[in-house]
């Protein structure tokens, strides 16, 4: 019931805010300079942005594009990142073409989503590079980072050769790698990241 009640008030833009930022050790700003690494004036869709906090480490000269489902989480990116992006409210399913961006992101989306809408998301190609994070189970995972991800909001947790296996349907080429220490939990994240071509 406890847990329940939490899971529902994450849907709140600021509450949202104040959890991740408590449990995470700057995660948007390691996903920034380690992972997505922008180059100046390169264009970035975020796919299911939630309030768009990213936005706030990403460089002035980037094109910034965020969408996700909840109007109460695009709402709340537009009030704090207006001037610097555009916030569309929209299913996943509205978007077919994404080639025009550099960069595609989606940030713990893929946990959220069955198989084959996994898959349909991982078809969109940008022209340059598709970066994926979300929890994974692991053999032998820390209890605590187990818990967690099986209590997560999202129902579709995998390990990473269940991730890596729908990415390599759409990406002949996708490097996978786990971290341990984005949050001051216990927790496995899966990083994919596949580019156009490879």
């Amino acid at each position: 019931m406890i847990l329940n009640k939490l899971k529902n008030i994450l849907h709140f833009p600021g509450i949202y805010r104040c959890f991740t930022t408590l449990i995470s050790k700057n995660c948007g700003n390691r996903l920034v300079n380690e992972i997505i690494k922008p180059k100046s004036n390169e264009s970035i869709l975020d796919i299911g942005c939630e309030p768009a906090d990213i936005a706030a480490f990403l460089p002035s000269s980037i094109k910034y594009t965020g969408f996700d489902i909840s109007i109460e989480y695009i709402n709340a990116a537009k009030k704090r990142f207006g001037d610097c992006g555009n916030f569309i409210c929209s299913p996943v399913s509205s978007f077919s073409v994404v080639d025009s961006f550099d960069i595609v992101i989606a940030i713990g989306v893929l946990h959220h989503l069955e198989d084959d809408e996994a898959q349909r998301l991982l078809a969109l190609k940008p022209g340059g590079r598709f970066i994926t994070m979300d929890g994974c189970y692991e053999v032998k995972q820390h209890p605590v980072a187990h818990w967690l991800l099986k209590n997560d909001r999202g129902g579709n947790v995998r390990t990473k050769d269940e991730y890596l296996k729908i990415a390599q349907q759409n990406f002949p080429n996708v490097q996978a790698e786990i971290k341990y220490d984005m949050l001051r939990l216990p927790y496995s994240h899966c990083i994919l990241q596949a580019i156009k071509g490879e």
